[in-house]
């Protein structure tokens, strides 16, 4: 507090601002240094934190795993060349900010990922000014899940589970990220193709944003093949004509877990809520295969 700094910088995370599922005191800790800023800042002394995202190159990215990678992607949270962190890094220090984030998100593929994130007085700014882009943004390949339930509503009603068939597909085909000529098989369990349960969080609010509706945490684990999800979204939350009808897990010949926690980090990921509906799916299916 007495000694007479020119700077006092401290490197902070995006986490901080964003949140990152499974590493609350990850967020909180760099939280501290984003207030211990502001704090000397009102003491009229030197101070400024930067919320980072991740560098590119070096760091933290060069330890992901192909799935982090992947989840991050889906997110739409990019990486930091190392010359515009540093441009970034410096620009700040000679400006009078006393917190800055500095981390490229693709803000409509990162509501479209987490569609509550908006809702947050945090985020409601940046979520009035994705909603307000020019027409141009609305043009790309996800508009269709914008507008899915509209879509269906003008469909005959025999073309609609088709549609939404096709719809649930996609999806899965994106999360999991498969090649562009590999197909998702829709009576094929989607853990056999790589799914795990943080992959299926993300199918469920993918799902859920483009239906309007909140799914449950288990949707995954009670319907674990694209033709099971159709049948579900299809009957008992869309109300469509021609739709299967629906089983619960355990009465369906298709039930296997889709979901499973591949490694500790994935369960390290969970929020408590999360953790807690996977556990619950769990212990639900060995009591069906008890009796």
């Amino acid at each position: 507090l007495d000694q007479p700094l020119d700077f006092f910088v401290l490197f902070s995370s995006f986490s901080a601002l964003l949140g990152s599922s499974g590493q609350a005191n990850h967020a909180s800790a760099n939280a501290f240094l984003d207030a211990l800023a502001h704090y000397r800042r009102s003491q009229g002394l030197p101070g400024l934190s930067i919320n980072w995202g991740l560098w590119s190159e070096v760091g933290a990215i060069t330890k992901l795993g192909e799935h982090s990678r992947q989840r991050l992607h889906t997110l739409g949270v990019g990486s930091i060349a190392p010359e515009q962190g540093v441009a970034a890094f410096v620009g700040l220090l000679f400006s009078q900010t006393v917190q800055a984030g500095v981390v490229p998100v693709d803000w409509p593929a990162y509501f479209r990922a987490m569609p509550h994130a908006e809702r947050t007085a945090f985020l409601s700014e940046v979520g009035r000014r994705v909603q307000a882009a020019p027409a141009q943004a609305e043009k790309t390949e996800t508009a269709p899940e914008q507008s899915l339930a509209q879509q269906l509503a003008e469909l005959h009603p025999s073309k609609r589970r088709r549609r939404l068939l096709e719809h649930v597909q996609r999806q899965a085909h994106t999360i999991l990220g498969l090649d562009p000529g590999q197909t998702v098989d829709t009576h094929q369990p989607l853990s056999e193709l790589g799914l795990d349960s943080l992959m299926s969080l993300e199918i469920r609010n993918r799902l859920g944003s483009s239906l309007h509706t909140d799914l449950p945490a288990t949707l995954l684990f009670d319907y674990p093949t694209v033709e099971a999800l159709t049948d579900y979204l299809g009957q008992a939350v869309l109300g469509l004509e021609n739709a299967s009808p629906v089983h619960a897990l355990g009465q369906r010949a298709a039930a296997e877990p889709s979901a499973q926690p591949q490694s500790l980090d994935d369960l390290d990921q969970l929020s408590d809520e999360e953790a807690a509906a996977l556990l619950m799916a769990e212990l639900q299916q060995m009591k069906q295969q008890r009796e």
